[in-house]
Parts: C-alpha cells; sequence; structure tokens
C-alpha cells in the first residue's frame, strides 16, 4: 500500500469491559496501514496500539544488517500487547538492581526490568491518540539507556496522558541497540556497505512509517516532533545530524542528553573487532556470525570491555559499573550515510537547520548513577570526594568542584560529586544550543531544579527527574517523585510547555515567565521549579572552565 492510502474501519460489535485500575476498555477501529490492518485497544476513549511490527526481524541472515519493511498482510493484527525490549547491553551481574531504592524509583536507565524479555526480534512501535480522525502534531519517543539498553516498554515511558491532555498523537518504540545496533562490519564482509549503524537505520524505518502511515491514527504527517532523554537524546542529536533522517521530523527535543559527535570510523572497527575475537568468531566467518546466540555473544562483549575499563576515571565512583554496559563503546559512528560528520562538532549540521530545538538538563544529573555505584555517596567525606575528583575531566575536576561549592554551599561533598560528575551534561546543552542558535530555527534551553522528597531527599534533582513531568505521568511514579500537589504542579508547567513546543516550536504558555529564544551571549534559560524562572546563564562560570580546557 503506498504513502496515503491508509485508512480506518471499525471492527466487529463487541462487549466494553473494565481494566484493572477501573478503565473502560474495548477494541479500538481498525487501521489499514502499510502493513496491513491493525487493531489495538480503546482505553476511557483514547485509542491504544501497542506492538505494531514496522520492521521485519532482524534475525538469521538479517542479523547486523538494514532492517527491511514487514510484508503486508491481510489479517487484522493484534496490537494490544509490547513488543520485545532489544538485547540489552548490560553485564549480567548488574541485571538486578544494586538496591532496593533503584528499583523502588522505577527509573528507566535501570535496565534491569526490560531484560527479562529481550529478543532481537524487537522491530515494534507504539501508538496512543485521542481519535483516528483528524491532523494532530505527532510526538515520537526515543527510549533512554544510553545506545546500550532500555525499552519503550518501560512504564515512565506511557504516551497516554501527554497524548490526552495535549490532543496529540504519541509513538514510542524499540530498536536494536549496543552491539546489535552498532558493530561496523564493513571490513568483515563487503556485503555490509550499505549495513552501517543499523541501530539508527531502524529509527530512520520507524520515521518513515510515521510519514506512511500516522494519518490513519490522526496524526500530521507534516508536523512530527522527535524526542528522547538520557540516550534517547543522544539518538535525537544524531539524527539532527543524518541526512537519512532529513525531512522525517520538524522539531526536537533533547533531555540530559546531548551528543555532539559519533563515534570515529577507526574506533568503532576496533570495538567490532574485540567483540568479534572476545567471540571467537573468525574475521570473514558469515555462519558463525549470523549462528552465534545472542545472549552468548553480548555476554562475551560485555566481559570484553569490562577487562578493558581498567581504572580509568570519568565519572566519581561510577567508572566500574558505566565501563561495562556498552553504552559508552558502542552507538552512532561515522559512516558515509547515516552520520557521515560530527553532528555538533566543529558546526551544528545544516541538514537540520530549520528544526527548532528544546534542550536542556536537571540540576542533580548524577546522583542516581551515583546511588547506583554505592547507596553511600552522600557519606563520603571533603577528603575522599576531592581525591576521586582530583582524577576527572584531565585534572580540571578540582576547580569544577570549588566552582559548585559556591553554587550549592548547602551540598554535602557527595553531592557536590554529583554536581561535579553531571556538569558536562549541561555545558554540552549549552555548546549544543550555542552552535544550534547560529541557524535559523529557534532553539529554547531549561534546567529543572526542583528536588524530589523521597528516600530524604538523597537524590535532589536526580536525572530522569523530568520524565514523569513532561509526560504527565505524576500518579504512577510517586515512587519516584514523592506525595502532594508538588509533583503535579511541576507536570502542570513542563508538560504544557513540551505540548505547545511540539504544536508551534515554542514551548512558551501562559503559566511560564517570557522564554526569550537562545543566543550565545546572553545564553537565557528557564529554570523550572515551583516558581519558574528565566535566568542567563546560570552555570556560566563552571561551563567557562570546559570551555578554556576544550580550546
Amino acid at each position: 500500500m503506498s504513502a496515503g492510502t491508509t485508512s480506518v474501519r471499525q471492527g466487529p460489535p463487541v462487549e466494553v469491559f473494565s481494566g484493572r485500575h477501573g478503565e473502560t476498555l474495548s477494541p479500538s477501529p481498525v487501521v489499514d496501514t502499510s502493513i496491513g490492518p491493525v487493531q489495538g485497544m480503546s482505553i476511557d476513549g483514547l485509542c491504544v496500539f501497542q506492538g505494531i511490527r514496522y520492521g521485519a526481524a532482524p534475525t538469521g541472515s538479517r542479523r547486523f544488517r538494514t532492517a527491511e519493511p514487514p510484508k503486508a498482510s491481510t489479517r487484522v493484527q493484534s496490537a494490544v500487547g509490547f513488543g520485545a525490549p532489544a538485547i540489552q547491553g548490560l553485564d549480567p551481574e548488574l541485571l538486578a538492581p544494586s538496591s532496593d531504592f533503584a528499583m523502588a524509583q522505577q527509573i528507566p536507565d535501570a535496565p534491569f526490568v526490560s531484560a527479562k524479555l529481550e529478543n532481537e526480534d524487537c522491530l515494534h512501535l507504539n501508538v496512543w491518540t485521542p481519535g483516528v480522525d483528524g491532523a494532530r502534531p505527532v510526538l515520537v519517543w526515543l527510549h533512554g539507556g544510553g545506545f546500550a539498553y532500555g525499552a519503550a516498554s518501560d512504564a515512565i515511558y506511557d504516551g497516554a496522558n501527554i497524548a490526552r491532555r495535549g490532543d496529540i498523537v504519541v509513538v514510542s518504540l524499540n530498536h536494536r541497540l549496543n552491539l546489535f545496533g552498532f558493530m561496523d562490519l564493513t571490513e568483515f564482509d563487503a556485503s555490509f556497505a550499505d549495513h552501517t549503524n543499523v541501530g539508527i537505520r531502524d529509527i530512520i524505518l520507524a520515521l518513515e512509517w510515521v510519514k506512511e502511515n500516522i494519518a490513519a491514527f490522526g496524526g500530521d504527517p507534516s508536523s512530527v516532533t522527535i524526542a528522547g532523554q538520557s540516550g534517547g537524546a543522544g539518538k535525537v542529536s544524531h539524527l539532527l545530524g543524518s541526512p537519512m533522517a532529513r525531512g522525517l521530523f520538524h522539531r526536537a527535543i533533547i533531555q540530559s542528553g546531548p551528543g555532539l559527535r559519533g563515534i570515529e570510523r577507526d574506533v568503532a572497527r576496533a570495538n567490532t573487532r574485540t567483540i568479534l575475537d572476545a567471540a571467537g568468531i573468525e574475521w570473514g566467518d558469515m555462519r558463525a556470525l549470523e549462528t552465534v546466540p545472542a545472549q552468548e555473544l553480548r555476554d562475551r562483549a560485555v566481559a570484553a570491555f569490562k577487562a578493558a575499563a581498567g581504572g580509568r576515571q570519568v565519572r566519581y565512583r561510577t567508572i566500574q559499573q558505566m565501563g561495562v554496559d556498552l553504552a559508552a563503546a558502542l552507538r552512532t559512528y561515522l559512516d558515509d550515510a547515516v552520520l557521515p560528520e560530527h553532528p555538533f562538532d566543529p558546526v551544528a549540521s545544516p541538514h537540520a537547520q530549520d528544526v527548532p530545538l528544546l534542550t536542556g538538563w536537571v540540576k542533580d544529573e548524577w546522583t542516581y548513577m551515583l546511588s547506583e555505584a554505592d547507596p553511600g555517596f552522600v557519606d563520603a567525606s571533603a577528603e575522599e570526594v576531592q581525591a576521586g575528583v582530583a582524577q576527572m575531566y584531565d585534572g580540571f575536576g578540582p576547580e569544577i568542584y570549588r566552582l559548585a561549592q559556591q553554587h550549592y554551599p548547602h551540598y554535602a561533598p557527595g553531592h557536590l560529586a554529583s554536581v561535579v560528575s553531571g556538569s558536562d551534561i549541561s555545558y554540552r546543552a549549552h555548546v549544543l544550543a550555542d552552535l544550534k542558535s547560529h541557524q535559523p530555527a529557534p532553539v529554547y534551553v531549561y534546567e529543572v531544579t526542583w528536588e524530589t522528597p523521597v528516600g530524604g531527599g538523597l537524590l535532589r534533582t536526580p536525572h530522569c527527574l523530568d520524565l514523569p513531568f513532561v509526560l504527565d505521568n505524576v500518579e504512577g511514579l510517586r515512587s519516584f517523585v514523592g506525595p502532594g500537589d508538588e509533583p503535579q504542579r511541576m507536570a502542570d508547567q513542563m508538560s504544557e510547555a513540551w505540548i505547545a513546543f511540539v504544536r508551534t516550536g515554542s514551548p512558551q504558555t501562559s503559566a511560564l515567565p517570557q522564554w526569550p529564544a537562545y543566543d550565545d551571549e546572553r545564553r537565557p534559560t528557564m529554570v523550572f521549579d515551583l516558581e519558574s524562572r528565566v535566568i542567563d546563564d546560570p552555570l556560566g562560570d563552571i561551563h567557562a572552565v570546559f570551555r578554556r580546557e576544550s580550546l
């Protein structure tokens, strides 16, 4: 079926029934798409389609190759359950949380939940829509977890509330991760020449599916926003620099994970050889590459990178965990098609120069990761923390620590360590915004400073805290955001701003003070708290150190 020929029809009449939480459920209308008719559920009037296949199974002879659209079927396909997460690129020893506290918070960068159902056959997407008529703006959400783990089915990504609230269509998806999505096999066999960065190509295939089919779900294919947080933000960053993705989206949101660069090609090839050597696969042995069990290949890769991690100090007290989850070693690399140049180095890629951007960070990005690596991090002494940060950022960690003390004089040394560890996230967000602000489309920058009270305030404003607010999922994530009306007050501000951006390309709402477009002189930043305000360059002195050292 060609683009523009999707249609909707009612399924057979069925009885309405109640869900576990008292929702009213019934089958959705049947939607005819390019891959055949699909039917989901209508939940309190919202049509929800889960597990729609957008790509054929990338297994067997299709493993590590560019995904193809699935074959169309005339049979109505059920879309009432999430598709399997991709194979998770994490050390099996870390598939159980290090503390009950982490599990209780339901934070998406804790991949032990998704890993239980992992499968190579993962190319499925989900749609939440207020109605299959009309032409609503579309939000395509890319999950976090680096480029190594995570899944669209994680509860924190539920798109129902923001779809209802904003009268928009929300799409989320799974795609190949870690070595299954980001090995460079072009030197292994010449037949892989057109099969680079297949994890990003999966996302592009899903965006092509959106362009062709979303009108049948009540969406407007000419008004698509791509968004993501953490690893999802990195994927959005790289899509902004991809000529293959040009024209498939019209606005972009990057939350707590700006990706200025891809991996250099020679590094990607060296990482690929490390993985195949660890798996005992001889160079050019196609049969072994296609038949080695997926989990075995992943486990051997993890072991190899774990052995090489050594004592490299990148983040205070977290390197052991970070060094074995493949998130840093395997992501988008430079190639001839998907990412020919770094997206934001030395300049912003011209491929998305007309795409408005919303980007920012949360105040205490690294407290969650520190609590995972060491639940007692906040009790560390000043001497211990200073010894740790002395090894960071090629020696200028102590200077960042002293500036952090000035910004947050009430912080314990452990919390200051988090500021040091997370400060390059806010710095890279400003670098990205600086570069993007020289292009025609506007850029808007924010910081979140409201602190969650859970765990006695241990986490302050941790990585992922913005997600329940942006997607308006406070009630389902009380264990993360805490009790009372303050979390919903944050959600009321942030979800409305994100909806406004999805609709217009500007996050300005009547509930917020005037939010000017970003420029690289003032660097105006919306600081989200119970009383939000705009501050020019709120961490300018810290970022100036990074700029000085990068020259």
